[in-house]
């Protein structure tokens, strides 16, 4: 299976002139896929950041309201709101 596909890029640089051509050859294309996988390993790293830090922050501010809803019952708080 390997070496048909070792067979299948015999012309390499020809491959890469056809993609358009990338300076550096093969390196350089490894290192260009590299970072762009990188990148977006990154970005849904965040994303997820994101969705756990505003679960956390929805749990204390329900908290936070729960205490208050237990010091303070709702006939307190009817002339405020």
């Amino acid at each position: 299976m390997i070496r048909k596909l070792i067979n299948f890029f015999k012309d390499k640089k020809g491959f890469l002139e056809s993609l358009g051509g990338i300076p550096g050859g093969i390196p350089s294309a490894v290192k260009q896929l590299t970072n762009i996988k990188l990148n977006s390993y990154k970005a849904s790293i965040d994303a997820s950041s994101i969705v756990l830090a505003h679960s956390i922050l929805d749990s204390a501010a329900f908290d936070y309201l729960r205490v208050i809803q237990l010091v303070a019952p709702l006939e307190d708080w009817a002339t405020f709101i």
